[in-house]
C-alpha cells in the first residue's frame, strides 16, 4: 500500500471533517483528518497499490458530509508543507 498524507486548512471551532480520498477519479480511501494547532489539520490513509496507473495519476481529496445516499463531497485545498 502507498501512504497518502497531508494538511488541510479547516475551522478549528469545527469537528475535524471525514476525508475521501479519490485517485484517477475514483474513491479509493476514506480517514479522518486529526485535530491539531489552530486551523490546520492532517491526515493520512493508506491506498492499495492496485489501483495506480503506472504514469499520470491524479489524486484529489474531498471532505465527505451526510450519510448513505445522502452523502456529498467538497473538493478540499491541500497546503503544501514548509
Amino acid at each position: 500500500p502507498n501512504l497518502v498524507q497531508g494538511r488541510l486548512q479547516w475551522p478549528e471551532t469545527t469537528e475535524p471533517p471525514q476525508l475521501a480520498v479519490a485517485i484517477n477519479g475514483f474513491i479509493r480511501a476514506t480517514t479522518l483528518a486529526r485535530p491539531g494547532t489552530d486551523q490546520w489539520r492532517r491526515f493520512s490513509v493508506m491506498v492499495p497499490e492496485k489501483v495506480y496507473e503506472p504514469a499520470g495519476n491524479v489524486i484529489e481529496i474531498f471532505a465527505a458530509a451526510g450519510s448513505g445516499s445522502g452523502t456529498t463531497l467538497s473538493k478540499v485545498a491541500l497546503v503544501a508543507e514548509e
